[in-house]
């Protein structure tokens, strides 16, 4: 069996695109639909499918680009451990005519993804050949890797079919 490696890289940067506050020009503005979208996406994060959500929520924000929108975004994305990315587009937010009610949950969840920021380290893991299956402290990734984690130590295990499997022991910094 050939050996399968396992590099583990530092931090790595994240770069992120600021959310669209109107439709893009390709797509024509729809609020009904942008709202049915958003109904689906908070119904499949609430049953545990933020994935799921993910795509509706994203779709929703091309029809149209309600706040409520890129809030519920940003809370899929806390949900998938994507904390900087969910960070950047609730700062991307503007407060100044937004409703205090929203300004509220806004605040909330910055202050969530500002908190899991500062206990957790990222881990982005590239996983090759395609059938490679990686695992955290036994929690599986089919496609790759690329989390926040609490800091401290973790096992990383990769494997894949004519391969021999690799476990390593790591140290996840803040």
């Amino acid at each position: 069996a050939r050996l399968l490696a396992l590099v583990v890289i530092g931090t790595v940067a994240v770069i992120s695109i600021a959310p669209m506050w109107v439709a893009p020009a390709w797509a024509e503005q729809d609020p009904a639909k942008a709202n049915t979208l958003f109904k689906a996406a908070k119904v499949k994060l609430e049953a545990g499918d933020p994935h799921g959500a993910l795509v509706q929520v994203t779709q929703a924000a091309e029809y149209f680009g309600h706040p409520a929108i890129f809030i519920l975004k940003a809370k899929t994305l806390h949900a998938l451990g994507r904390y900087q990315k969910a960070l950047k587009i609730l700062e991307a937010i503007s407060t100044r005519k937004l409703p205090s009610a929203f300004k509220k949950t806004r605040a909330a969840a910055i202050k969530d993804a500002k908190l899991a920021l500062s206990t957790r380290g990222h881990l982005v893991l590239t996983l090759t050949p395609k059938e490679a299956v990686a695992s955290v402290d036994g929690t599986r990734y089919d496609h790759g890797v690329d989390t926040w984690i609490p800091a401290g130590a973790r096992e990383i295990k990769v494997e894949a079919p004519g391969f021999v499997t690799q476990t390593k022991r790591v140290q996840i910094a803040v």
